[in-house]
């Protein structure tokens, strides 16, 4: 598995079909890069999503407080198989060398539907995941690191979605397959809309749903289905 010849973060995007239980996957690596110790810092801000960490190659420490940032090396270190819940405040993590590492977000209503878990006793903490998932999820997740350390991203992620996929099917609310496909299409598209381009505030989040939603060239390509397919079958392109 090759070292890229610079640090590189991406972030995927779930199938539409996930779309309502996944809200991204981020991947970093910085394999083959030199970084100094303040390199190695990751910074994340206050979230309600819920994550599956996947440190597929280096390590990876939580820095408690301002006191722990000039020894981040003795904070807890990141099981390699990590869940984490909610978090309140902004969350800071190190890494001493190298790091090859997945996030996956998922929306913590969704997934509470998917594991079953009472998500409320995770808020501000990470444990290993085997302590917590349930076989099936837990075993998506395995498989998807397994795969990823052996082979690379390429192609391993669909694999993982099609497993979460038949997990999501039967746990989550029956709406009926339209207003299934409808929910699952307008959060994949506010997601995305907060995540593209330089501004963040809502008027200029609106603003890019309205002109997605138009068929203009800035939209996304995948995002979402072509002009028409809302009045026919949601199955259709």
């Amino acid at each position: 598995m090759g070292s890229p010849s610079k640090a590189s973060a991406e972030i995927i995007w779930p199938r539409p079909a996930l779309a309502g239980c996944i809200f991204c996957m981020i991947a970093r690596d910085t394999r083959g890069v030199a970084l100094d110790l303040r390199e190695r810092f990751n910074f994340f801000p206050a979230s309600p999503l819920c994550c599956v960490t996947e440190i597929i190659d280096g390590d990876m420490h939580l820095v408690d407080g301002d006191d722990q940032m000039a020894a981040p090396w003795t904070g807890l270190r990141v099981p390699r198989l990590a869940f984490s819940g909610a978090q309140l405040g902004p969350l800071v993590s190190w890494n001493p060398g190298e790091i090859y590492v997945l996030t996956i977000a998922f929306y913590p209503d969704a997934f509470a539907k998917l594991t079953g878990l009472d998500l409320s006793q995770f808020t501000g903490c990470m444990v290993a995941a085997e302590e917590v998932l349930p076989d099936a999820v837990l075993e998506a997740c395995q498989k998807l690191f397994a795969a990823v350390q052996r082979d690379g991203l390429a192609g391993n992620f669909a694999a993982f979605e099609d497993e979460i996929d038949v997990i999501w099917s039967a746990a989550r609310p029956d709406d009926g397959a339209a207003m299934k496909w409808l929910k699952d299409w307008t959060r994949s598209l506010a997601g995305r809309a907060a995540l593209s381009g330089a501004g963040r505030s809502a008027r200029q989040v609106a603003r890019r749903i309205k002109s997605w939603t138009r068929g203009e060239p800035t939209r996304p390509e995948g995002a979402w289905p072509q002009r028409g397919t809302l009045r026919g079958d949601p199955q259709s392109t």
